[in-house]
Formats: structure tokens, C-alpha cells, sequence
């Protein structure tokens, strides 16, 4: 059951109606490998905290997402929007794709809400302008005026929400939304010569991957508005940065 804030009690005690504006903040864990599910409710816990200081959650919760694919279940809704987030592995856009078609769209549809999703795992806008293209094709026509969905995700291999400890640079992402004709990519400055992560970082080691990141890719704007890719790449002994390819 969604925790409530004490601010909705003392609207409703004064007959004040909140409902409209106020916003339920929910994320989701991976299933998939047991032995991580630990550490990614631990990523829930500091993404919904996250939320909860920027006075952004009016209710918020933490679920398992399952084998199978299905509308979310939202008895206790607070508003009109849903601010939804995940922490697990994933694999493409392509699987964000279905997700849209068999989760958040028939949630948005069946309970007349707009829907912010952040998806904290790797690859989920893997190519942000087709999954922009199929948000304004596919979603956008099935929804209400006052609906939107937005959402974003990492172009590339990401560490999520172990930003925290390594910093946001690791984190190459972008954001499509059914108001905008185009994706949203970050500036180049937030990202060009900044570190990422290789199997020489203490956090690469940790991870144990043989390449981490290096070798991902991803888009951003310079300051002429033109779209530029970058890759993570080892400049130094045990330095990794992004550069243009």
C-alpha cells in the first residue's frame, strides 16, 4: 500500500480537492537474477528518496516487476500523473518498445494518467530517435489531450544508480516525449572529456567486466545544435573519457 504525506489528510480534512495535481512516484526491481534483487531495491529506496526531497511524491512504492508483462495495478493512484522508475538490467530500446505496448500504454489509457518514466538500466534509448518516431506515431494518437508520456532512459551501457559513487558521466542518456518532435540529448560539455568507465576503475573491477563501457557509444549536442557521437574510451593508462569518434 502506497504510503501517504501527511499534506494529503490535511487537504482532504479542509475539503480541499488536491487530487488533480498530486503525483504517485513508483519504481520497479528486475525479477530476473535473484541474487541482485537486493541491491537493486537498495536503487529503488535511493531513487524514490531522490524524489521524496524534491517534494515530487504525494505516494510512492517499490515493486517487483514480473516474468510477463501486464498494465500496472494503481488501486490506491494519487492525481493524474505517475512518475515511474526501474532498476534492473535491460537490453534495447526495442524492449522498451514492448514495454510501452503492454504496460504503460494500456496503464495510460485505462486510467487517464500521463506517465514520466526513468529507466535507470542500460540501453532502454539505445536509439532515441526511433523510439521518439514510435511514441509520436504509435502512442500519441491514442491518447488524450491532456496526456503524455515521457520518458528517460541510457543510450548506452550504464552503471544507473551508481552514479552516486562514480558520478553522472557514466550515465550517457537521453529523453523522447510525446510533446517534443525530437529526442533530447545532453550537451556535449556534460559529457566530451569527462570520465567513463573501464575495467581498470575501481568500480569496473568491482563490476568485473572485461570492457565496462568502453567502446559504447552515445549522442549529444555541441554548441552549433549539431548531433555528435562520442565513445568511452582508454586515453591513459587506466583513464577513460569520452571522445568524439
Amino acid at each position: 500500500m502506497f504510503m501517504k504525506k501527511s499534506l494529503l489528510l490535511l487537504l482532504s480534512l479542509l475539503g480541499l480537492s488536491s487530487a488533480a495535481s498530486a503525483t504517485t512516484c513508483l519504481c520497479e526491481i528486475d525479477t530476473t537474477i535473484k541474487a541482485e534483487m537486493k541491491y537493486y531495491r537498495m536503487g529503488c529506496n535511493s531513487w524514490l528518496n531522490r524524489l521524496i526531497k524534491q517534494n515530487k511524491c504525494d505516494s510512492w512504492d517499490v515493486r517487483e516487476i514480473g516474468d510477463r508483462y501486464a498494465p500496472l495495478n494503481l488501486p490506491h493512484m494519487a492525481g493524474n500523473k505517475l512518475i515511474l522508475g526501474y532498476v534492473g538490467h535491460w537490453s534495447s530500446s526495442d524492449q522498451t518498445k514492448n514495454y510501452i505496448d503492454y504496460v504503460l500504454l494500456p496503464t495510460m489509457k485505462s486510467k487517464g494518467i500521463s506517465i514520466e518514466y526513468d529507466n535507470t538500466a542500460c540501453l532502454a534509448t539505445s536509439d532515441s530517435e526511433d523510439l521518439q518516431s514510435y511514441l509520436l506515431k504509435h502512442v500519441k494518437p491514442q491518447l488524450r489531450k491532456n496526456q503524455y508520456m515521457a520518458m528517460k532512459g541510457n543510450q548506452g551501457i550504464s552503471i544507473g544508480l551508481w552514479d552516486d559513487v562514480f558520478g553522472p558521466t557514466a550515465n550517457f542518456y537521453s529523453y523522447v516525449d510525446t510533446r517534443r518532435t525530437k529526442p533530447v540529448y545532453p550537451t556535449c560539455a556534460e559529457f566530451e572529456n569527462k570520465k567513463c568507465l573501464g575495467p581498470k576503475n575501481f568500480l569496473g573491477k568491482l563490476l568485473g567486466s572485461a570492457q565496462v563501457q568502453v567502446g559504447t557509444t552515445g549522442s549529444c549536442k555541441n554548441q552549433q545544435d549539431q548531433l555528435v557521437s562520442l565513445t568511452c574510451d582508454e586515453v591513459a593508462n587506466g583513464k577513460y573519457i569520452w571522445v568524439k569518434m
